[in-house]
């Protein structure tokens, strides 16, 4: 279903190196894909930013159709590391 894409809204910096916290990058994929102009989604959402905060880091696609898209962090890694740890055992920082 196609209604009409989503306002946009301002994609956060993430800055540069070592140090960017794990909430910056779920709000700038968010603000990204919520910025695509697809007329199907309806809104886009961090985790962090929900009404009751999850303690999981992700984020989330609603569709006009009802249809919704979870997206958890499972695992993260920095750049130049070969092993990423346990499942949802995140740094929190990037």
């Amino acid at each position: 279903m196609e209604k009409g894409p989503p306002a946009e809204i301002p994609v956060p910096e993430l800055g540069t190196g070592r140090g960017i916290p794990l909430v910056d990058i779920e709000r700038y994929l968010a603000a990204v894909l919520n910025n695509s102009g697809s007329p199907e989604i309806e809104r886009t959402y961090s985790y962090r930013d929900r009404e009751q905060p999850s303690i999981t880091s992700g984020i989330g696609v609603v569709f006009h159709s009802g249809a919704r898209i979870f997206a958890p962090f499972v695992h993260v890694m920095r750049a130049g590391e070969r092993t990423s740890g346990r499942p949802y055992d995140l740094p929190s920082e990037v």
